[in-house]
């Protein structure tokens, strides 16, 4: 399946398995991040949480 197709209809982890077959040799994910507010975060829960919003600010421009 394509990436776009799965970011499509909401397969995330087809999406996420197709991003890594482009780049293979990054097998860890960052520890660290800034939030909305440029805040640094570091708990796997917010990072995930960060991440998820900002893949959905950049595949869904015009909802923003």
């Amino acid at each position: 399946m394509q990436i776009d197709a799965a970011k499509k209809i909401n397969e995330t982890k087809k999406f996420f398995e197709g991003v890594k077959y482009f780049n293979p040799l990054q097998t860890t994910l960052p520890t660290k991040c800034k939030d909305s507010e440029n805040n640094v975060i570091s708990r796997t829960e917010q990072l995930l949480k960060r991440w998820r919003e900002w893949f959905y600010k950049i595949h869904n421009p015009k909802r923003h």
